[in-house]
């Protein structure tokens, strides 16, 4: 108890430049991306051998219709209805922010948030992305960039831009309190 110390710092958002120039650089991926995750929001799910709903079950009418002829009890399950799969996802994103990711690393990483962020918010789930670093067990860093009650706006935005190396791989402490953190969303998955 009390080994580690961890402290919440904001990331400073910096200008759209690079965000703009991502979606530019990427824009044939965001749209695959964003496709491919509107196919995991899911469709309406069609429930057969219903005893009531909006259309005809012709698998269980013609098996109905057989039972009928040989003389057996027509079944009462004829019907399909339609069910709305909801979805209740909460993700958390952790990105690394020690020393070690200078150069082309923090470029990819801010690229990689860019992309997993569009496409999140096409399936309209909750996220949330937590960068980490830190020196000693004494300071432990976790920095916000978009929690999950905040909106993915141009301030959620500008801190992915504003993501820059800071010190070492401090990543315990962080992760104990990011599972805290996902953990008290109220969600199913």
């Amino acid at each position: 108890k009390g080994w580690c110390v961890l402290r919440e710092h904001e990331v400073k958002p910096a200008g759209l430049t690079f965000y703009h120039a991502t979606l530019r650089k990427y824009g044939g991926l965001i749209k695959s991306l964003r496709r491919t995750f509107e196919v995991l929001r899911g469709e309406d799910r069609i429930l057969k051998r219903q005893p009531y709903g909006e259309d005809v079950d012709i698998d269980a009418l013609v098996e109905a219709y057989a039972d009928a002829r040989v003389g057996l009890e027509m079944g009462a399950r004829l019907s399909t209805r339609r069910q709305q799969e909801d979805r209740n996802i909460a993700v958390m994103l952790m990105v690394d922010m020690s020393g070690s990711t200078k150069g082309w690393i923090n470029q990819a990483e801010r690229e990689a948030l860019i992309l997993l962020s569009e496409a999140l918010e096409t399936l309209g789930d909750r996220f949330a992305v937590y960068g980490f670093s830190g020196w000693t067990r004494k300071r432990c860093e976790v920095f916000p960039i978009k929690r999950f009650g905040e909106p993915y706006d141009d301030l959620a935005k500008g801190r992915i831009c504003g993501i820059e190396p800071r010190d070492y791989t401090r990543m315990g402490a962080p992760i104990r309190h990011l599972t805290g953190l996902l953990r008290a969303e109220d969600v199913r998955i």
